[in-house]
C-alpha cells in the first residue's frame, strides 16, 4: 500500500510540474496574464495575448514583426483549459475558463484589496488581507 502511495504521488508531482510549466506557456509575454484569443505570432512564431498585441510593434521577445496570421492550434487549447487563480499559493483552489479567470481575480477573496483604512487618508494602496494588519500598525 505504501509503495502505491509513494508512486501515486509521483505521478502527481510529475503532472503537477508539467501543469505549471504548461501554465507559464500560455502566459503573455508582456502581461503575465493568460493569453486571450486572438493569439497573434511573430515571424518567429513567439504568441502574445490580443490585449497586448495593440502596444508593440515588434515582438517583445525577441523583436521580430508581428504577422496577422493567429495561432487557432493554441487558441482552442487556451479556450478548453481551466485555470488557476494567480492568488492559488495565497489559499484560491478554483479553477475557470479563460473567460471568467480575469473577472474572479479582480474579486478573489484571496487577492490584494485596497487599503479599508483609507477613510481621511492617502492612502490609495492594495494589500493582501494577510498584511493589513501590519500595514495599519504602521500607518494608523
Amino acid at each position: 500500500m505504501l509503495k502505491h502511495v509513494a508512486i501515486m504521488f509521483k505521478i502527481w508531482k510529475i503532472c503537477h510540474v508539467l501543469s505549471a510549466k504548461f501554465l507559464s506557456d500560455l502566459e503573455c509575454p508582456v502581461c503575465m496574464e493568460y493569453v486571450v484569443t486572438p493569439i497573434k505570432l511573430c515571424t518567429n512564431g513567439h504568441n502574445i495575448c490580443s490585449k497586448c498585441r495593440g502596444t508593440f510593434q515588434y515582438c517583445p521577445t525577441c523583436r521580430a514583426k508581428f504577422s496577422e496570421i493567429r495561432n487557432v492550434v493554441l487558441e482552442n487549447i487556451v479556450r478548453s483549459q481551466k485555470y488557476p487563480c494567480f492568488n492559488q499559493q495565497r489559499g484560491c483552489l478554483e479553477l475557470f475558463s479563460i473567460e471568467h479567470i480575469a473577472e474572479h481575480q479582480a474579486a478573489c477573496l484571496n487577492g490584494k484589496i485596497k487599503c479599508p483604512f483609507n477613510l481621511n487618508s492617502s492612502c490609495y494602496c492594495k494589500y493582501f488581507k494577510s498584511d493589513l494588519k501590519e500595514h495599519a500598525k504602521a500607518v494608523y
